[in-house]
């Protein structure tokens, strides 16, 4: 009769499923773009009440909404292109196009310097979108004629700011920015204009 030889069972694997938790990213992971949120939500309600009270305007409905619009749009735009695309440079070009629309509030006001800062924050709104468009289809600037549409963009503004410093009624360009009758006088008004210059 053969005897078998007895082998020993082979340990039991430990069945169990580990129930440790992996710890999931938060969707804003820093602390100043919650902070930046909370800013334009906070500037975009300013801006608008400001805007809807300056009588002197000649569309102070229809800018409030404007304004309260160029300072949460690109901030939420920019902070959510950011999310996606860290490494990116158009979030943050948004990013400062909405900051610059918290300046495009003072324009709301009759105080003189306060007018003079909306004023030139036109200009930086202008250049800021002007590149925002040329860099949304790259990330940047790719070629040269991107670059070359920026350059003329900056140029012009520079050149319109330059025609600001020598003229204290130097209106607002934007469409329905104007004013009903005679707008604040611009404070940066601070060289005299040539004689040749128109009054």
């Amino acid at each position: 009769m053969t005897v078998q030889p007895r082998v020993s069972p082979a340990p039991a694997k430990d069945m169990t499923f580990s129930t440790r938790h992996t710890s999931v990213r938060p969707v804003w992971p820093w602390r100043w773009e919650r902070a930046l949120a909370a800013l334009a939500i906070v500037a975009a309600v300013v801006g608008f009440w400001v805007t809807l009270r300056a009588r002197f305007l000649a569309y102070p409905g229809w800018l409030a909404v404007q304004k309260a619009d160029f300072i949460l749009g690109p901030i939420a735009v920019g902070l959510y292109w950011r999310l996606r695309r860290p490494n990116g440079l158009l979030g943050p070009v948004l990013i400062a196009l909405g900051l610059v629309g918290i300046l495009y509030i003072s324009e709301s006001t009759t105080a003189p310097v306060l007018f003079g800062v909306g004023l030139y924050s036109e200009n930086a709104i202008y250049v800021l979108t002007s590149l925002a468009i040329v860099m949304f289809v790259s990330g940047g600037l790719a070629g040269r004629a991107e670059r070359l549409i920026v350059a003329l963009a900056v140029i012009s503004q520079l050149a319109q700011m330059a025609l600001g410093f020598m003229d204290p009624t130097f209106a607002p360009g934007f469409s329905i920015s104007g004013c009903r009758a005679v707008c604040p006088a611009n404070g940066f008004a601070i060289v005299s204009p040539p004689s040749w210059w128109p009054q």
